[in-house]
């Protein structure tokens, strides 16, 4: 599955998704939920490929030049590691190391 990185939109992403998501957790009472547009400009598409005993799992993402941070669409890894596709949304990425805030451009608390 290949992802257009240069338009955050370009794999099916919405501010509708992403307010539902943090709306569901807010009504749980949960803390600390938000949501923030990452300015991903300077990152570059990046491969991890994981070998497991009976196969290869390449996984496409992209990294950040000054951070290395890392980050995976979620669809991506749900097909991958047959995630139920009812608990992977189209606005949810994986962030390996972390999120620099100098990444967030906009948050809506």
């Amino acid at each position: 599955m290949m992802y257009d990185y240069g338009n955050p939109r370009s794999n099916g992403d919405s501010e509708d998704d992403a307010q539902e998501r943090a709306t569901f957790h807010r009504n749980r009472d949960d803390t600390g939920v938000f949501i923030a547009e990452i300015d991903i400009s300077q990152f570059a598409t990046h491969r991890l490929r994981i070998q497991f005993l009976n196969e290869l799992i390449e996984l496409e993402g992209i990294i950040g030049p000054l951070t290395s941070t890392t980050m995976f669409p979620m669809t991506d890894l749900g097909n991958k590691f047959r995630i139920d596709y009812r608990i992977v949304q189209n606005t949810e990425w994986l962030a390996l190391e972390s999120i620099s805030p100098e990444l967030i451009q906009i948050t809506d608390f």
